[in-house]
């Protein structure tokens, strides 16, 4: 029991003619495993009616309830916030969470962290509106909205990396949705981000809910993953990632993607892969000293392999800072 239940979970929740429950004899597993992937509330009408526990039935609820909550408060602070920046001529876009939440069934399930937006050429200006704090990091500027974190990207990914560009160009070239309320990427674009924003989080751990992100972006947008998109995400080195995610995306819907793989061959590989992250405990645990974080990394590169340009990064990066130290 573990990470296969959790997946039948999953597609009973994604798919509504999926109704094969699976038979859970340990509760307290499935639960752990359900909050570390994210999944609480999206899995929570699944479990709903299912004999568990009473402390585990009452956790699973309350957290569950809360979850939906915050989405409600992060989405009406969007809301206020893009209303505010319309009013002094700032395009808003949403990124990541709020903005994949739409595909779901129920968006309110979908866990979110921060309002992630992108302001176009208002980047400045809209972090002088705000009047109060901001803080500035790499990639973007972070501030707090009606009691919500957001990250006012200046660049989609570290500057230093190719995709950058490219996202860039598919921004461009495709263009925004937009639903009369907020705008959000085109696909073309999102089918980029989404794969770069997991691979970019490995070292954390790909958490179930972003290959859920993937899925339900894949199920809905298949067709606008043209030859030029695919060719982006090769390029990049997204494409065993790609496989990877594709792979257990089947699996969730029962929906056959497998002609959209780039190597049949190998994506069970890198599939068993990324199954295995999903279930380490683990995996997403860093020694805090400079030599631990090097030794975390290269303790892992077998697991890197569904990723190999983010194994080279990371192990760069802390090559660089065990020397300096």
């Amino acid at each position: 029991m573990g990470v296969d239940t959790l997946i039948d979970l999953c597609r009973n929740a994604i798919d509504k003619d999926y109704t094969t429950k699976p038979d859970i004899t340990d509760w307290d597993s499935i639960y752990d495993l359900v909050t570390r992937n994210g999944v609480t509330a999206f899995v929570y009408d699944t479990i709903s009616d299912m004999a568990m526990p009473r402390k585990i039935a009452i956790s699973w609820a309350l957290s569950a309830e809360n979850i939906e909550a915050r989405y409600r408060k992060q989405y009406s602070a969007a809301q206020h916030l893009s209303e505010m920046y319309r009013e002094n001529g700032i395009r808003m876009m949403i990124l990541k969470g709020i903005g994949l939440s739409r595909f779901y069934p129920r968006p309110e399930t979908r866990e979110c962290g921060d309002i992630d937006i992108y302001l176009f050429d208002g980047y400045e200006k809209g972090n002088e509106l705000i009047g109060g704090k901001v803080s500035y990091h790499d990639k973007h500027a972070v501030f707090t909205f009606e009691g919500v974190n957001v990250e006012n990207h200046y660049e989609f990914v570290h500057t230093y990396v190719e995709v950058q560009n490219d996202l860039k160009y598919l921004l461009d070239k495709y263009g925004v949705v937009d639903d009369g309320e907020f705008l959000f990427p085109a696909p073309e674009f999102d089918l980029v981000f989404t794969l770069r924003h997991a691979a970019n989080h490995i070292r954390e751990g790909i958490p179930l809910r972003q290959i859920i992100d993937w899925t339900l972006l894949l199920q809905k947008e298949r067709e606008r993953l043209n030859d030029e998109v695919r060719e982006i995400i090769k390029r990049n080195g997204l494409d065993r990632l790609f496989d990877a995610m594709t792979s257990v995306a089947m699996r969730l819907t029962g929906e056959d993607f497998e002609a959209l793989l780039f190597n049949r061959h190998k994506a069970e590989k890198y599939t068993d892969i990324l199954l295995k992250i999903i279930e380490d405990k683990k995996w997403g645990v860093v020694k805090r000293t400079t030599f631990g974080k090097l030794f975390n990394t290269l303790s892992k590169r077998y697991y890197y392999r569904i990723v190999p340009e983010r194994f080279l990064w990371m192990l760069w990066r802390r090559t660089k800072k065990y020397i300096r130290s």
